[in-house]
């Protein structure tokens, strides 16, 4: 379920990058400034949250390599979502969701290059 929610939570977190290195808060969650993998160090480069109504149903937070800005986020490059979930949320809303939120913040042609990414996530 997390990976369905992967397109959603980018278009949320490219709507709030961060403004410090210190612990980002949202809602309820709280993200580390930077994620330490096997290979690489990433930062976090946005955050935001996914509220049904007056109730926060998710949060979630993009880490990309060290000086790469959010608006990179389509490149192949390494990156990390974190998504933590605060009530139970079926796959397909995520997946509605997501991409209503894609096709809000992205043009049809950026779409269309990231469609098979995504319906990849999707399965």
């Amino acid at each position: 379920m997390q990976k369905q929610a992967l397109s959603f939570f980018i278009s949320l977190a490219l709507a709030f990058p961060p403004v410090a290195l210190s612990t980002v808060e949202v809602g309820d969650a709280r993200f580390s400034p930077t994620w330490q993998g096997p290979q690489h160090t990433l930062q976090i480069v946005g955050s935001g949250a996914m509220y049904w109504l007056f109730f926060e149903v998710a949060a979630g937070a993009l880490y990309l390599p060290e000086g790469m800005r959010y608006t990179a986020w389509t490149s192949r490059s390494p990156k990390r979502l974190e998504l933590v979930y605060f009530r139970e949320v079926k796959a397909e809303d995520i997946v509605r969701s997501s991409w209503k939120g894609l096709r809000n913040n992205l043009s049809a042609n950026e779409l269309s290059a990231l469609r098979p990414d995504i319906d990849h996530l999707h399965q």
